[in-house]
């Protein structure tokens, strides 16, 4: 087998998640040279003026490189996080009780956690449900995830007491929590994405605009209402399919948005393992129907950490891209990664 020497831009988009070890300019021309075709910022933590840096530097970048690419935005939107967090990681061991409460001016701890959510009151949460806290892009390989068990559900929707099943360290820039097959019905723009939009959206006339936890048409409607209202009408959006209800509502998510991203790892806690492919295969197979691009996540975790990707990992791009994935995006890899190029290369 003779490896190709085509030199020619390839067709399958590659998005990277510009963080800490990736928004300086040399790292950013390397990206660039390894393929990057799209550039995202997520705007769900941090001050927009620790973006702006970023975003800059990727301009700087593409002159020097007089390679073209696309900026994104990410929301918040309806993710939950872990609120009042205090530098110190939080500890806790398997078979602690450990409780989330809607309380938004409590202080996290090992025995607490205030999450930004008012009140779970008619969402459908019961006793044996399971619930994720894990850090921003979690990978599933690190011991700074928390898998947790509904015991009991207060009565006033204000608090639920959960049974932690391993012992880990949360820590992280932002902790998020995934309540499986729970009903959300928080905006799809937060106030903080809407200051978000306003203070670095509209300004850096960013290309895409990312809808986390898309759950219907109506939310891309709403959406698209507020960008138009705010001056950003060439601004296109991206929805992103990542929990069961926006599954269900593929069809009409598909046709209202621009473009299309499967979120595997936030999908990954309310589906079961062996129905992801199921999803995946659905879901780009319908865009590609519609004829709307569509992007899909977590691909090469392990070059978190390593130089290589796993086999199963290369085979699973190249699935992808056999599938009619129009693109992949790349979180930790390039948000925190000790290898942001060479993970770039390899997907």
């Amino acid at each position: 087998m003779h490896e190709s020497t085509d030199d020619s831009p390839a067709s399958t988009k590659l998005c990277c998640t510009i963080g800490p070890v990736s928004n300086d300019v040399a790292t950013l021309c390397a990206l660039l040279g390894a393929g990057m075709s799209l550039a995202r910022f997520d705007l769900s933590y941090g001050d927009p003026s620790l973006h702006q840096v970023g975003l800059d530097n990727v301009r700087k970048a593409v002159q020097a490189t007089r390679q073209l690419c696309a900026t994104v935005m990410d929301t918040l939107g309806p993710e939950i996080v872990v609120l009042n967090r205090s530098p110190d990681p939080i500890a806790l061991t398997a078979g602690q009780t450990i409780t989330l409460t809607c309380d938004a001016a409590a202080p996290a701890s090992s025995s607490l956690l205030p999450i930004s959510y008012p009140s779970l009151h008619g969402s459908g949460l019961q006793p044996g449900r399971n619930i994720f806290v894990g850090q921003y892009l979690f990978t599933g390989s690190e011991t700074t995830s928390a898998y947790l068990t509904v015991q009991s559900v207060a009565e006033d929707g204000q608090s639920v007491a959960c049974l932690v099943a391993n012992s880990c360290v949360l820590e992280g820039v932002q902790l998020t929590v995934h309540f499986g097959n729970m009903s959300n019905a928080a905006p799809i723009l937060s106030e903080q994405d809407k200051r978000a939009l306003v203070r670095f959206g509209k300004p850096n006339a960013v290309d895409f605009v990312a809808l986390s936890f898309t759950r219907s048409a109506a939310d891309v409607a709403e959406a698209r209402a507020y960008l138009d209202a705010i001056g950003m009408r060439n601004t296109k959006i991206i929805a992103k399919i990542e929990n069961k209800e926006g599954l269900v509502n593929h069809r009409e998510i598909i046709g209202a948005a621009d473009s299309v991203v499967l979120s595997r790892g936030s999908m990954g806690n309310c589906l079961d393992p062996e129905k992801m492919f199921l999803a995946q295969k659905m879901l780009l197979s319908e865009c590609n129907f519609a004829g709307k691009p569509v992007f899909v996540t977590r691909v090469v975790d392990t070059m978190t950490e390593a130089p290589r990707p796993t086999r199963a990992e290369a085979t699973d791009v190249a699935n992808l891209v056999l599938d009619g994935a129009d693109g992949i995006i790349l979180g930790s890899e390039t948000f925190r990664g000790k290898f942001p190029p060479c993970s770039s290369v390899w997907a």
